[in-house]
Parts: C-alpha cells; structure tokens; sequence
C-alpha cells in the first residue's frame, strides 16, 4: 500500500505538523508513505516538494483581491482559484491513495481536484472544504455553510461588495459534485458540520484524531526545563500557545487576559506568571500585575515539549477549533489544559479528570478554572497523570495509524 500526502507545508503550522505526524505514523506502521509538499522545510527524503509556479505572487494577488472584502470573519481566507498543475505531479507518482490535507494558499485550484485520477482521502483540518473561501466559520456563527451562501445571509458588512465566500463556494459546487472524496475528521465536531453543511449534506466521515510521538513529547523535569527558558523556579507559570501568538484573535488571548484580569482581582499574584509562544517575541507585559512573557515561535518538538514541561497549567481559549497540536502536545508532557467546551477541545479535556472545561466564553469561569487547577498539589498531579495517560492511550503513533490504514483498506479493497 502506497500513500500519497498532499499539503502545502511539510512541518509549518499546526495542519502542517498534524499531516506530518500521520505521515510519520504510517511510515513507523511499515507502510509506504510520502509527502508533496509546496514548501519544505524539513530534510525528511520522504518529503516531495514540488514549488508552485507563481504561488507567491498568486497569494499576493488574492491578498490584494481579500481586502477590497470588507468582512467580519478574521480566518484565513483561499480562493484556490489558479490552476497550479500539481495534479499531473500526483498522476505521475507512484501512490494507491491521495491524502489531502490543508491545500490552501493556491496549492491545488478547486478545478484541478477533480482531475486527480486516484482514490482521495481527505482529512479536514479546518472547515475551508465545506465553507466558502473562510478556513472558519465566522466568529458570530453565521452559517452560511449550513444554509448556501445568498445574498439573503451575506453579512451586512459584505453589501456591495463582490461575495468571494460565495463564489468559491459555488466553484466547489460545480466541479465536485460528482467526486468521491472519502473524508476524514480529526474531531467529533468536524464531522457533525461536515454532515450539516449544505455542500455534502448528508456526507458522513470517519472520525481519526491527530497523533503524536508520545517519546518526544513527553513529561521532563520542570526545574531544569525552567532552568533551560531562563524563567522563575518558584511561580506557578500559566502557558498559552497558539500559531500567530496573541495576535490571532480566533485563539482567544483576549480572553485569557481578561480571566487573568479577574483572577488578579482576588488572588495574591505574586507567585504567577503567564508564558506565550508562537508568535512574534515581543519581550515582556504585565496583566494586572501578572508578568507575561513571550518566548517567541518554537519549531524544535523537544524544546517544545521542555517548554510544555515547565508549565502548571495550559489555556486554551479559542473561539473556534478543530483539535489543536498544543491540548494534546500538553496532555502529553503531564500539563493539565483549561478551555472553553467548543469544537474538538472536549474530546481531549475530559472535564475534572485530566483538566477543566469552561462553558464559552465565560472569562469569569475561566479564571475559575485556572484558580482549580492550581489550587491543589495532590489533585494537580492526579490531573498531570490522567492527561499524559489520555494521549498514550488515545493518540500515540501507532493508536491513530493503524485507524488510517483501516480506511485505506476500505478504500482500496
């Protein structure tokens, strides 16, 4: 059995890394599995790249073409409108099966899809494949991917302008209706959109979580992992993590903040400090007395996990996500998550057991949370032990490929 990974980085990113960990999987299952990617940044030789003609230029463009768009959804926006000829690099290699990933940026033109003349699981990282040109639904839920995209349910801010999500929507109407993708979501709530979109209605997918080496991301000494970051011994260190930093508003840091600010206003916040990273680093702030300091973006897995380590409790308060890297990359390193019940984050967080699941988006309760979490040594490391023993039960390497394989026999038998 050969497979083919298709995906527009091999390791930039948390669909990147997610792809390339399945990929990895497989390959330590025994099973014939490459990659082809558009920028690559690994030295993996099982890593294809094949640079698309003009992509820079060509995202440049829908750049320009996005923000004559006025709109009220910040998530990453493809139009995947420009033929890149990928698809005869796919045709030519040797593969059983097509494993689409996340194929934004002009990777593949939605047109082109369809000319792949090989059996096609995808695995849906972001909701990009159901929805318009948004990789999200809007922050206010609109919907639209429920209900067709009209003019009806066009946000009041879009009046006037030309509806791109609606287009490309349209485009993915025409030319996919009769290709059989077999889809694969990595959370329950994928699946359930997927189901109710008004695209593949209907359509059900075989729900396999993201992986994880459970060997590299794994618990380490927190005093020399504190040592290693150059940060307090003594604070308890509250870790916030998400590609984009602070600066990405679908990750919710302002939420955070303001149950930092509530947790400051009736607890001594002397002995705590909140760590970031995955954004641009920016030094050091305070939040109602409470330091926060940004160690940057990190892309080694060990330093990462070092990072993970040193934490006594992980937040994650995003308004929308799938199943992120970083619950399970904390999970696994014995750091108890906090966040909000929305998306996959539930099927991680098993609530008071390995963490504490907050109802969305209740900052107040979220700064209940993190107060739970910390405010008991025995039951902190009952919390750290449950949450490492739910990945290596649930998410290791070998757990989530030997799934994968399941569906490529399926498919190919």
């Amino acid at each position: 059995m050969k497979i083919l990974h298709l995906n527009n980085f091999d390791i930039t990113g948390g669909a990147a890394r997610a792809a390339y960990r399945i990929h990895a999987a497989l390959r330590e299952c025994g099973i014939h599995s490459e990659m082809l990617v558009a920028r690559k940044n690994s030295l993996d030789r099982s890593v294809r790249c094949y640079p698309v003609p003009y992509q820079v230029k060509k995202n440049h463009f829908i750049k320009k073409l996005l923000g004559y768009q006025k709109t009220s959804n910040p998530s990453y926006h493809s139009l995947n409108l420009f033929q890149s000829g990928i698809y005869k690099i796919i045709n030519r290699i040797d593969a059983d099966i097509i494993n689409i990933h996340w194929i934004g940026k002009e990777l593949i033109s939605i047109s082109e899809l369809k000319k792949i003349n090989k059996p096609i699981v995808w695995t849906l990282h972001d909701m990009w494949a159901f929805c318009g040109a948004e990789h999200y639904d809007s922050i206010d839920f609109s919907n639209r991917y429920r209900e067709r995209y009209t003019n009806k349910n066009r946000p009041t801010c879009h009046k006037g302008w030309v509806d791109l999500d609606g287009s490309t929507w349209r485009r993915k109407k025409k030319h996919w209706h009769n290709v059989n993708f077999n889809f694969v979501t990595p959370s329950r709530w994928m699946a359930e959109c997927l189901c109710m979109s008004s695209l593949f209605f209907g359509e059900k997918a075989t729900v396999i979580p993201n992986c994880l080496n459970t060997d590299v991301f794994k618990p380490t000494d927190k005093n020399n992992a504190r040592k290693s970051f150059n940060l307090p011994q003594e604070k308890q260190l509250i870790l916030f993590g998400a590609d984009g930093g602070s600066r990405n508003p679908l990750k919710g840091f302002h939420f955070l903040k303001q149950a930092l600010e509530t947790f400051a206003s009736g607890s001594e916040v002397s002995a705590i400090e909140c760590i970031t990273f995955g954004g641009k680093c920016s030094g050091r702030s305070t939040i109602k007395g409470i330091p926060v300091t940004e160690v940057g973006r990190i892309n080694d897995d060990h330093k990462l996990a070092m990072l993970y380590s040193l934490a006594d409790v992980f937040i994650i308060p995003s308004m929308m996500d799938n199943l992120p890297n970083t619950v399970m990359e904390a999970m696994s390193c014995g750091t108890p998550c906090v966040g909000f019940g929305i998306g996959g984050i539930p099927d991680m967080i098993d609530h008071l057991q390995n963490g504490f699941l907050v109802s969305p988006f209740d900052t107040n309760m979220l700064a209940e949370g993190i107060k739970w979490v910390l405010g008991d040594i025995e039951r902190h490391y009952k919390l750290s032990k449950a949450a490492r023993e739910k990945v290596v039960c649930n998410y290791a390497y070998t757990k989530v490929a030997e799934q994968y394989i399941d569906v490529y026999k399926r498919i190919t038998n």
